[in-house]
């Protein structure tokens, strides 16, 4: 017999952040791995702005530092 657990909204969006979370690291390990080189090619900064990497470094900590509260503290 399985048990069928019923998630309240907030759990259910607790666990799609969750989820997320894990795909965007994986993502990023991906993406750390890779030849760069063509990516800065295709998006080279202007003037005093960061690299297209960098941003993406920049997001990703941030996204990822959100959704471990999340993560740890289990609420949003």
């Amino acid at each position: 017999m399985s048990k069928l657990i019923t998630l309240n909204h907030q759990e259910q969006t607790t666990q799609k952040i969750i989820n997320l979370l894990e795909q965007l690291t994986h993502n990023y390990r991906q993406l750390e791995q890779q030849d760069i080189t063509p990516l800065l090619a295709a998006f080279p900064p202007r003037n005093q702005e960061l690299s297209i990497i960098e941003e993406i470094a920049l997001k990703t900590t941030d996204l990822r530092g959100y959704a471990n509260q999340i993560k740890t503290l289990n609420q949003i």
